[in-house]
């Protein structure tokens, strides 16, 4: 999917496993972003990822409001990796969120902890697959961190899925179906017929 960066509101309407029901309503920005379109898309919820070295310039929402510091690093022994206890926190967090939520997941560029991230909370509902097409259709310029990713592969126990399903971006236009066997991309052209592979 092509168009803007920013992508679109994400939920997750077959939302089952989340304590209260919450069905995942949420965007992935960069930090710049999440400050703009905050007028315009008011969330309740912030999980900001930051480095500790560098000032903390996103959304502040007193209260309901998870700060991780990590760097955007695939060395599980750099000092400022992400680690089991980033992902922990973000389960907890995430948990706790009631059932109408509008939830940002940001960190500086919205590129690659934040969608990183992003894919393992919605692994944790649907498929690897499907959670890596939904994240694609709200942030379309994605390139998830690979060791969030094996983090959230880990945790989750899905034996490497995730992982690939994260081999798969950057993607300018998905085409690797959306976790339920459609192919969204297979678009009907004017003329009324199917293209080839689709259907009529």
């Amino acid at each position: 999917m092509t168009g803007n960066p920013a992508g679109r509101v994400v939920s997750i309407s077959e939302a089952v496993r989340h304590p209260q029901g919450w069905p995942h309503h949420l965007r992935v920005l960069g930090q710049y972003e999440a400050r703009r379109e905050a007028a315009d898309w008011p969330a309740s919820h912030v999980i900001g990822i930051a480095r500790r070295s560098r000032p903390y310039r996103g959304p502040e929402l007193p209260g309901a409001h998870l700060l991780l510091h990590f760097d955007d690093v695939e060395e599980p022994d750099h000092p400022e990796a992400p680690g089991p206890e980033h992902i922990e926190a973000a389960i907890g967090f995430v948990d706790a969120l009631p059932n109408d939520a509008r939830l940002i997941v940001h960190c500086l560029q919205g590129l690659s902890r934040s969608t990183g991230m992003t894919l393992g909370l919605l692994a944790r509902e649907v498929s690897p697959v499907r959670a890596a097409y939904l994240l694609h259709c709200c942030r379309p310029v994605a390139m998830p961190n690979r060791l969030v990713v094996r983090l959230w592969d880990d945790r989750l126990g899905l034996g490497g899925a995730l992982v690939k399903a994260a081999e798969l971006f950057p993607c300018e236009v998905w085409r690797h179906g959306d976790g339920l066997g459609n192919f969204p991309h297979r678009r009907r052209p004017r003329g009324g017929k199917a293209t080839k592979g689709g259907t009529a």
